[in-house]
């Protein structure tokens, strides 16, 4: 489900009706705040993720991987 005005549309229930810091800013400026809601399924156990070697892909890691290929 998704809604692109969330408190536009009319569809803010008592839970979603509660504003945050940062959707008071956005709005004060006139712009609407989207909601989206998504479920997993039945799906309730996930397999752990091997984080091994995942820094090499990151962004922050140019550097060090500028290295990496000087070195080969």
């Amino acid at each position: 489900m998704a809604n692109n005005d969330i408190y536009g549309s009319g569809y803010a229930d008592e839970v979603l009706s509660v504003k945050t810091a940062y959707e008071q800013m956005y709005l004060d400026r006139g712009l609407p705040i989207t909601y989206t809601r998504f479920q997993l399924g039945e799906r309730k156990e996930f397999p752990m993720f091997d984080w091994e070697g995942d820094d090499i892909l990151e962004k922050d890691a140019e550097e060090e991987r500028a290295l990496q290929v000087t070195r080969r």
